[in-house]
């Protein structure tokens, strides 16, 4: 019975999977992430956190991967996925130096996948540099928004791709 189940779990989720992939680009009219960064120069703590639809999410990390994944299963392999794909497409620098950003974890609301990163910068500077690439190479129509929180000044941009980077100056 309980190989019964598994083998139908897997069957409906690589149904789900095929479906998903098969019509994402006609699911949602717009492709868009959102990333929150938050800057405290007193402890010089880096916050970031970021959102993007679920489906897109998975279907980049399959054309990157070249296996299927299903965030909705949480499991240390997909921590593993989303910390390294986190930080191959999102880079903060403050003034010249870059922010090592930790990955922390994710979790699903709705249609989106909100993951969480941290670090601490070396120095405080009023320029910070940010290079968001969330899935230009999977929807070339794809827009990454950024806002910026620098203490309690706050300013967004938004990058489309292939556009990659931007510099906030405070």
């Amino acid at each position: 019975m309980q190989t019964i189940k598994k083998s139908l779990h897997l069957i409906l989720f690589l149904l789900s999977l095929v479906f998903c992939l098969g019509f994402t680009h006609s699911k949602h009219p717009f492709y868009l992430s959102v990333t929150d960064l938050n800057i405290q120069t007193k402890t010089k703590l880096v916050q970031a956190s970021c959102k993007i639809f679920t489906d897109d999410l998975q279907g980049a990390l399959f054309n990157w991967y070249g296996k299927p994944v299903n965030l909705e299963i949480k499991s240390k392999a997909n921590d593993s996925l989303l910390a390294v794909f986190a930080g191959k497409h999102l880079a903060v620098f403050i003034g010249k130096n870059e922010v090592p950003l930790t990955y922390l974890g994710y979790e699903i609301k709705e249609e989106a996948v909100w993951f969480y990163l941290e670090g601490k910068a070396k120095s405080s500077s009023p320029t910070i540099q940010v290079m968001n690439k969330f899935l230009c190479t999977y929807v070339s129509a794809q827009s990454n928004v950024i806002h910026c929180t620098y203490n309690e000044s706050r300013k967004s941009y938004k990058l489309n791709c292939p556009e990659q980077e931007y510099v906030f100056r405070f």
